[in-house]
């Protein structure tokens, strides 16, 4: 999912949130006049919600395999990326 998915997702519960709170008090300044219409938001929130989350991931190819799980998985949905900084040895010794 890329960053118009996520945008999505994360639409829809807000929608859903706005409505379900309009169906016990309606908002007014947002222009939800009736606890219908607060409905109705909600439900499109469910509806853009799940619209959003079965949209399909991009999918990545290695361009090198260098492991035997490369040789297993080629391809891949989600990565993640880690890094921890540190002090060069040469700076600790300094002092």
């Amino acid at each position: 999912m890329n960053l118009v998915g996520t945008i999505l997702v994360y639409t829809g519960l807000l929608a859903l949130l706005v409505g379900a709170i309009s169906v016990l008090h309606p908002l007014r300044f947002l222009g939800i006049a009736s606890r219908t219409f607060g409905l109705i938001v909600s439900l499109c929130g469910v509806a853009l919600f799940l619209i959003a989350i079965n949209l399909p991931a991009s999918e990545e190819r290695i361009a090198l395999q260098r492991t035997h799980l490369d040789d297993f998985v080629p391809a891949y949905q989600f990565s993640e990326f880690h890094s921890i900084r540190g002090r060069r040895c040469s700076e600790r010794f300094k002092k």
